[in-house]
């Protein structure tokens, strides 16, 4: 898949490979996180943080050698600048604007994790 972590194997698929790009039916639905997302994530007993879905090609090379299970994908948290590994279950989609936030009316939360 061009815009998401997955990877399939075209005959697993039962279909030809396209000319192009190709999208898997859960990106095509917005089921799954795509390269460049602002997602929150869970880990451990640490609170729900943001972070942004990077492509493994993209992150350091220390990073890209750190132990990792299939599925998983790198992120980039705000503020703290630092990168881990993980999957789609500790993931969920950061919406501008969600109701209950204290960061409510600030625009984008870059602004509230400055680079």
């Amino acid at each position: 898949c061009e815009s998401c972590p997955a990877a399939f194997h075209p005959d697993c698929l039962n279909i030809e490979m396209p000319d192009g790009s190709w999208y898997c039916n859960d990106c095509r639905t917005g089921k799954k996180p795509r390269f460049q997302d602002i997602v929150w994530v869970k880990l451990g007993n640490y609170r729900w943080w943001p972070a942004e879905v990077c492509h493994p090609k993209n992150v350091p090379p220390n990073i890209q050698k750190m132990k990792h299970a299939i599925g998983e994908f790198p992120v980039f948290f705000f503020g703290s600048k630092d990168y881990y590994w993980t999957h789609q279950a500790r993931v969920f989609p950061y919406v501008e604007g969600d109701q209950g936030s204290k960061y409510q009316g600030i625009k984008g939360i870059v602004k509230v994790f400055k680079n």
